[in-house]
């Protein structure tokens, strides 16, 4: 579940319920506290079912401009694979009725834009710091295909897609936009990790954003499956 505009709305995709999964989207509005299904037109071009998409929530809210778009990648997917996709839906500021999932694909000529299938991994939203900026999602870790953990840190952002605005609505079958790497961890790098924890954290004295993850499970060689709980990483 993941809140937009300006914290009146909850969004809520998929899941499972015992061995059934899901892929449909509700909107709750918290101040009646009803709950409406949406983007149920685009049945056809939506996210298959699936969970464990994020463990630090279903998906993270990003701005881009003045339009706000909710982001779901990767997760457990109901044939009992991991997936890699990445998908927005939106826009925000539209009645939620009119909102659409658009599948957002690596350039093509851009190789290994897109982090490797996973989940039990974490989104976290890093603001935008200046008012006309975008923010950003980090991608950390998880359990790729072979339940094998993970440590790499993929940022992604909508500064340079190409999105239908408000005024035309969704019309595109897919938008552009990739994730880029980022290597900039202070300290010795952790070890790999699933099942962790993420936050944004806007360090007043250093007058930058750090992205925090604590604990979780690593490789199996690691005797203790809660990891160290001191990893901080430039954002």
């Amino acid at each position: 579940v993941l809140t937009c505009s300006g914290g009146t709305r909850l969004i809520l995709f998929g899941g499972r319920d015992g061995r059934r999964f899901f892929c449909d989207t509700w909107a709750c509005d918290l101040a009646s506290g009803a709950w409406v299904r949406v983007a149920a037109h685009s049945d056809a071009r939506c996210p298959s079912p699936r969970c464990f998409n994020s463990d630090s929530g279903g998906g993270r809210v990003l701005r881009s401009g003045e339009e706000e778009w909710a982001v779901l990648h990767g997760g457990l997917c109901a044939p009992g694979y991991r997936d890699s996709q990445t998908w927005l839906l939106g826009p925000l500021s539209l009645p939620p009725k009119e909102w659409s999932w658009l599948p957002a694909s690596p350039p093509d000529h851009v190789e290994g834009a897109a982090p490797v299938a996973r989940f039990h991994h974490t989104l976290t939203l890093l603001p935008r710091r200046e008012a006309a900026g975008d923010d950003s999602l980090a991608l950390l870790g998880g359990h790729d295909r072979t339940i094998s953990p993970l440590l790499d840190l993929r940022l992604f952002s909508l500064r340079h897609a190409s999105l239908p605005r408000k005024a035309s609505g969704v019309a595109a079958a897919s938008v552009s936009v990739g994730w880029s790497s980022s290597t900039h961890v202070l300290g010795p790098a952790p070890s790999p990790r699933a099942f962790h924890s993420a936050a944004h954290y806007d360090h007043p004295a250093a007058g930058r954003g750090l992205l925090l993850a604590c604990c979780g499970l690593g490789p199996a060689a690691v005797p203790s499956p809660h990891l160290s709980p001191d990893l901080l990483l430039a954002c």
